[in-house]
């Protein structure tokens, strides 16, 4: 992947990444009915993307030398 194309990439995961990040950041639970109900499975599978768009972003910023 040439240097362009490696930032072109930054760009999208990190747009996905923050976009997300956002997301987790606004769930909170109130006192009143009022909820927000996600199956247990696809909250987990959110927060595995989560994690996997940040190590994408650290690998792309950070390349291995070999």
């Amino acid at each position: 992947m040439s240097p362009g194309q490696a930032a072109q990439l930054s760009e999208l995961l990190e747009y996905l990444h923050l976009r997300i990040r956002d997301l987790l950041a606004t769930v909170r639970s109130t006192a009143n009915d009022e909820r927000i109900t996600l199956d247990l499975h696809q909250w987990q599978n959110v927060l595995d993307l989560d994690a996997k768009l940040s190590d994408y972003l650290r690998r792309i910023a950070e390349p291995r030398e070999e």
